[in-house]
């Protein structure tokens, strides 16, 4: 048989729990759209990302076929200035010497250097690392490093907001236990789904704390192909230049 005062203990029970589930859904509807948001902005700085790794392979590509052709073009005149040197044509062979880019006539004079028509342990043709350099082929290097670079944050920025989403979706199943425990009759079940609401908010919670926050996430890398100019950017920040502040401020006042 219950008594008044049982019975105003079980309601007294209820009543805090009824409380402390309503803080635990406001809060972790908040945290729930908070995770949400962030994994939009990660998702939006994998965006940028991926296409400087794009941009920076496209580059590459052309500054390859643009070495090439330089290096076919090289070649052959190279071959054309030995066939008049060999003749002893020195009038083609000073015309042709004359008309060899930059890059190519010091590779050739390095080579001249080694006596390679009288020496047969000379080099066979100028074009030896050394020598012969194309600023194409350095840029199409260093691009491709960004490249990979840019790739590579990508992936790990990817990680986050895939992070951020795991977590929202931790957060709706904490709302679930708290929605659920109010609905029971029994004290034991309500306090067993409440307990458990707030373990894992807390755990949850906690986790999220310690993820990187993305506010004005790093859309856009100085270094990468096509970045704009004054961006001041960091894995987690990225601070406008001045420009673009006065701009906000002036649209602001609008």
């Amino acid at each position: 048989m219950t008594t008044p005062a049982s019975n105003r203990t079980d309601h007294d029970r209820t009543a805090l729990i009824d409380i402390a589930m309503a803080v635990v859904l406001s809060l972790a509807t908040l945290a729930s759209a908070w995770c949400g948001y962030q994994s939009s902005l990660w998702g939006g700085a994998e965006t940028y990302r991926l296409v400087n790794a794009f941009q920076a392979g496209r580059t590459v590509s052309d500054k390859t076929l643009e070495a090439n052709q330089r290096r076919a073009f090289d070649a052959s005149m190279f071959i054309e200035y030995v066939t008049a040197r060999t003749e002893g044509s020195a009038e083609l062979e000073n015309f042709l010497y004359s008309r060899f880019r930059p890059e190519m006539r010091r590779a050739v004079d390095a080579w001249l250097e080694t006596d390679p028509f009288n020496d047969p342990g000379a080099p066979p043709h100028p074009f030896q690392p050394d020598w012969y350099e194309l600023p194409e082929e350095r840029e199409a290097s260093r691009q491709q490093e960004r490249g990979a670079r840019a790739f590579a944050l990508a992936q790990e920025i990817d990680q986050i907001s895939d992070t951020y989403v795991l977590l929202t979706v931790l957060f709706a199943s904490i709302l679930f236990f708290a929605g659920m425990a109010g609905t029971f009759n029994s004290s034991r079940i309500e306090v067993t789904f409440g307990v458990i609401a707030v373990v894992l908010f807390v755990a949850v919670l906690s986790y999220m704390l310690t993820m990187p926050r993305c506010k004005d996430c790093d859309l856009e890398d100085p270094n990468a192909v096509g970045a704009a100019p004054g961006w001041h950017s960091s894995l987690y920040s990225l601070t406008p230049p001045p420009s673009v502040k006065s701009a906000r401020r002036r649209t602001a006042r609008r």
